[in-house]
């Protein structure tokens, strides 16, 4: 079972072997520095959209909040991964606050804000 994949890497979603990741520091994909998350803790949660919402902004709250102070990413994380479960549903309602300030701007693109949805844009480009 050489092949069976065993990591996805939390930036870009791609799936790796162990013999893929064997010798690497990061992601050969996308070069995020970033532990792996392991394909076998993958789990099945039934949880309500709004609760899921609130779970997501905070994450993204706190990511913002100690971008500086981390060497991982965070808010290019949390964003990717939200990203991850919105495409499951695409017609639900964005899981982050940068998400639903896109939202807003594409409804009224001269609006103004001071939220950092730049995270958001890059997440969007690895999960397109």
């Amino acid at each position: 079972m050489l092949n069976k994949k065993y990591a996805r890497c939390l930036i870009c979603n791609q799936e790796f072997t162990k013999e893929e990741i064997k010798e690497c520091i990061s992601c050969p994909k996308c070069g995020n520095k970033g532990l792996p998350s392991n394909l076998k803790e993958d789990v099945i949660v039934k949880i309500n959209w709004h609760e899921l919402h609130i779970l997501c902004v905070w994450a993204e709250n706190w990511a913002r909040q100690i971008k500086d102070i981390s060497d991982t990413q965070p808010q290019l994380t949390i964003s990717c991964i939200a990203k991850r479960i919105q495409k499951q549903y695409p017609n639900k309602t964005p899981l982050t606050l940068a998400g639903e300030i896109e939202e807003v701007k594409k409804e009224f693109p001269t609006i103004e804000t001071n939220i950092d949805d730049k995270p958001n844009k890059i997440a969007g480009e690895f999960n397109a």
